[in-house]
C-alpha cells in the first residue's frame, strides 16, 4: 500500500498530539483536532496509527524509549563496574534520574510539554491511559529491581517496591515543578530554582536517605 503522506506526517501528528494532550489531556482532545492543528487529514491519522490511543502510545514511546534504554545501558554500567560488589544507593539513582533530566533539558520547550503532559498521565483515572504509561517502563523495572536488591540487602521486595514508588513520585514531582513551575518559589517556599545538575544532586540525596531509611512493621503493615 503507499503511503499517502509525505515522511514528516508522522512527526507533525506526534507534534501536534503531545501538544494539545499536555494542554488538554487525552480524553478532551480529539482525533480531529490533532489532525487540524497538524494540518493533515483524517485519513492520515488513521492510516499511520488506527486510533487515538495508539496515538499517545506513539507519543510516549517516541520521547520515553531513548531515555529508558539509557537508563538501562547506566545502570547495567553500574552493576558491571562493581565486579559482584552491591552498587551505592546513589549510583543506582543518577542512573535512573540522569538520562531523563538531561534528555528533558536538552530539548528545551519541547521538553516542558513533555513534563506537563506525563504530569498529567500520573493524575490520570483512565486505566488505558495509565497502562500505555506504564507500559513503557516494562523493560526498565527488572535491572533496577535487581540493583535496588543488591544496594539495599536489609530491605525485603515488599519495601524495595514501596521505596522506589516514592523515588519514582518524588522525581516525576520535581522535573514537573522545576522544568515547567519555577520550582519551590513558585508556592512561597524558601530558595531560588536552581540549575537542573544542581536540582538532580539534591534530589539524589533526598531519595537516597528515604531508600536507605529503616522501615517500621507497623509502616509496612499499612501499606500492604
Amino acid at each position: 500500500m503507499t503511503n499517502p503522506e509525505p515522511p514528516d506526517t508522522k512527526a507533525k501528528i506526534l507534534d501536534a498530539a503531545e501538544s494539545l494532550f499536555s494542554e488538554h489531556g487525552f480524553a478532551e482532545t480529539s482525533m480531529r483536532a490533532i489532525t487540524s492543528t497538524a494540518d493533515v487529514n483524517l485519513a492520515a491519522a488513521h492510516y499511520h496509527f488506527g486510533s487515538k490511543e495508539a496515538v499517545l502510545g506513539a507519543v510516549l514511546e517516541r520521547r520515553l524509549e531513548p531515555i529508558n534504554r539509557k537508563r538501562i545501558d547506566e545502570v547495567r554500567r553500574v552493576l558491571e563496574a562493581g565486579g559482584g560488589d552491591p552498587p551505592e544507593v546513589e549510583q543506582v539513582l543518577h542512573a535512573f534520574f540522569g538520562p531523563a533530566f538531561e534528555t528533558i533539558e536538552r530539548m528545551g520547550e519541547a521538553g516542558a510539554r513533555f513534563v506537563r503532559l506525563a504530569g498529567r498521565m500520573h493524575a490520570d483515572s483512565n486505566e488505558t491511559v495509565r497502562a500505555l504509561f506504564v507500559d513503557q517502563f516494562r523493560d526498565v523495572v527488572p535491572p533496577f529491581v535487581e540493583a535496588f536488591r543488591r544496594a539495599l540487602p536489609q530491605h525485603d521486595d515488599d519495601v524495595i517496591g514501596w521505596k522506589v514508588h516514592f523515588v519514582i513520585g518524588a522525581m516525576a514531582h520535581t522535573l514537573a515543578w522545576t522544568r515547567d513551575v519555577g520550582g519551590p518559589s513558585a508556592v512561597g517556599l524558601p530558595g531560588p530554582p536552581a540549575d537542573p545538575a544542581a536540582v538532580q544532586e539534591a534530589l539524589v540525596s533526598f531519595c537516597a536517605a528515604g531508600l536507605r531509611a529503616p522501615v517500621t512493621t507497623r509502616s509496612m503493615e499499612d501499606v500492604r
